[in-house]
């Protein structure tokens, strides 16, 4: 059956769920080493997944799966992988192309899409799986779109450190251009948002503008 049919997107929601909490136990002290080739075979199969389903297709199961399959990812990229581990995988390009394809409204289905993709994405910087400039510009971009559709949702952490770390690898004329500068001012001048939500906005502003 098709990846997208509702049974499908149903079974996929119980397999990630259980595969997520699995793979962020892989960092604990305290839990039983697991190859390292078992989880590349997880995350190997979270990119798979990804390549098959439609990044337009807004079902609720679906989408519960997909940020489960980031969050599971970050978490392996957290372990112990390096960039050597994903030669001719391309993890970046084909998580960036998924989330470039979701329609705006997928965001606010599943909130918790944004933490997940984050999350990936921050593990990607800090773990040096970010390597070619398309990458960072397209991260950049995504950024940008994220905090205009659910800037309520977005200024966390590792939205922070992704932001600050890609923004060292652009030159400025792309920071200038990309529409994070123009994203940030606009949620500034969003009406509903909390206080604490617009200070790191404002915060993080005031960073980006010094390049």
């Amino acid at each position: 059956p098709h990846v997208n049919d509702p049974q499908r997107n149903l079974a996929l929601k119980s397999v990630w769920g259980a595969l997520l909490i699995l793979s962020a136990k892989f960092t604990r002290s305290d839990y039983p080493r697991v190859q390292k080739e078992q989880k590349l075979a997880i995350f190997y199969s979270g990119l798979d997944t990804l390549g098959k389903v439609e990044g337009g297709n807004e079902d609720n199961d679906l989408l519960y799966s997909v940020r489960c399959i980031f969050n599971a990812m970050g978490w392996i990229l957290k372990s112990e992988t390096t960039l050597n581990d994903f030669e001719g995988r391309d993890p970046i390009g084909k998580s960036l192309e998924y989330l470039t394809n979701l329609p705006d409204g997928a965001w606010g289905e599943e909130p918790q899409l944004v933490s997940g993709a984050l999350f990936f994405f921050q593990q990607s910087c800090v773990r040096n799986i970010l390597s070619t400039n398309q990458e960072f510009e397209a991260l950049m971009l995504l950024c940008a779109r994220i905090a205009k559709l659910v800037p309520s949702t977005a200024f966390s952490k590792d939205f922070t450190t992704i932001v600050l770390w890609t923004i060292k690898k652009l030159d400025k004329h792309f920071i200038r251009k990309c529409g994070i500068i123009g994203a940030l001012a606009a949620v500034l001048q969003s009406e509903g948002l909390k206080e604490d939500t617009l200070a790191k906005a404002h915060e993080l502003l005031q960073e980006v503008l010094k390049y």
